[in-house]
């Protein structure tokens, strides 16, 4: 009997819940939950916005969006927690660390209770590096000799530039976009999806006007106290430690911590891998950054990103974090950094990571979310400041590491 009068109380129990739960405003819409994927807005070079309009129960849930170069997708967004009722609701989300003139497949799904639903697919092509669209008209060039890929210039045995290794145990960078490795394997009959001659800001290779090496032919670094810097495209300025503007209308010797700014053009930089004379030359472009280099360490070279505020990037998971998902008026402060070399010891660092290079074409992108390195000739070795280990990056592969806290 007593059993009996347990029995019946937990159904009255249970039956109540049941009717309060029908009660609350949208709950009984619930298995009704609808998402459609939108076409992504300010779609640009390396960065878009994804849409969605979804439909969750009263007690809210969360939306994602799939993406990749393909229908298997392989990249997904942090989620977005919707707000707690059952209606309409518009969501975006920021993505950045794109391919520029590549196309790409994005898909929502939204989670609510025990209820999973994806949206339809939706194509879209990013703009091309230049930021005109995929369709525009390319304006003519003056034509110039193709540039080949650059390599060191050495006066001594190449051994000196060895490969750089790394302490930390390195993982494959194939896999799926927040996973624990963050990374992403974009897949297409492009391999990176950039066309190799194709790969800064004006369109061309590298801003290159001549054979890389000859604008750094006549001068001399010395290891940890000076570089070797020349403008072979567009408009390059630099600043000297002591604040004092350096003039780059021709190749000339910097003091190392000179601030270099390349957002309009490219330099080529040229360093002393010893105290032989052995160098290395490498060009990078679409960003300012602080040459480094010190007496030792075998003439590793390391490239500081500079500029962009980042002091108001909201803590991810936070209702801040969420508003600013919405809007898309204001463009998060981003910046990037790309790079050509063969085979010398150069460093990108960012916020996030420090990329070390093994001959490639790569590019460095510092965002709210973290920094981005991928590849687009070669590999690069990661390293992941805050989770403390490196990851190896190969052609057609990024790798995002966080510096977001997540709340």
């Amino acid at each position: 009997m007593r059993t009996s009068r347990t029995t019946r109380a937990v159904l009255a129990t249970l039956g109540v819940a049941v009717a309060a739960f029908a009660a609350v405003p949208g709950a009984a819409s619930a298995a009704s939950v609808k998402a459609d994927t939108g076409s992504p807005q300010d779609v640009a070079a390396t960065s878009a916005t994804f849409r969605a309009s979804v439909l969750l129960s009263a007690l809210g849930g969360s939306v994602t969006w799939d993406y990749g170069t393909t229908t298997a997708y392989g990249m997904t967004t942090p989620a977005v927690q919707t707000a707690l009722i059952g209606v309409n609701e518009d969501v975006t989300t920021p993505v950045t660390g794109l391919l520029p003139n590549t196309s790409y497949h994005v898909r929502v799904t939204a989670t609510s209770l025990l209820s999973v639903i994806q949206g339809k697919d939706v194509k879209f092509t990013t703009k091309k590096a230049d930021g005109r669209g995929t369709d525009a008209p390319t304006p003519p060039a003056p034509p110039t000799p193709p540039a080949p890929t650059p390599t060191p210039t050495t006066t001594a045995p190449s051994s000196t530039a060895a490969t750089p290794t790394t302490s930390a145990s390195r993982t494959s960078t194939s896999g799926r976009s927040g996973s624990d490795d963050d990374s992403t394997a974009p897949t297409s009959s492009r391999g990176s999806g950039v066309d190799d001659a194709k790969l800064d800001d004006d369109g061309t290779d590298g801003g290159a006007t001549s054979t890389p090496g000859v604008a750094t032919a006549d001068v001399t670094p010395v290891l940890g106290r000076t570089l070797a810097v020349a403008a072979v495209a567009g408009t390059v300025t630099a600043t000297a430690p002591s604040g004092a503007t350096v003039s780059l209308s021709g190749a000339q010797t910097i003091p190392t911590g000179t601030l270099i700014d390349a957002r309009h053009g490219t330099v080529e930089l040229k360093t002393a891998l010893d105290a032989s004379g052995t160098t290395q030359t490498a060009r990078f472009w679409g960003a300012q950054f602080e040459v480094r280099q010190a007496a030792t360490n075998r003439g590793l070279t390391q490239l500081v990103l500079r500029g962009a505020n980042f002091g108001a990037c909201p803590v991810a998971g936070t209702a801040k974090a969420r508003a600013a998902s919405t809007k898309t008026k204001k463009k998060p402060p981003a910046r990037s950094l790309w790079g050509s070399d063969d085979h010398g010891r150069f460093q990108t660092r960012g916020r996030g990571s420090v990329a070390t290079v093994r001959g490639t074409r790569w590019v460095t992108t510092d965002t709210c979310a973290g920094t981005r390195t991928t590849v687009l000739k070669g590999a690069v070795a990661v390293k992941d400041i805050n989770k403390g280990r490196t990851v190896l990056v190969t052609k057609g592969h990024s790798y995002l590491a966080r510096t977001t806290p997540v709340r």
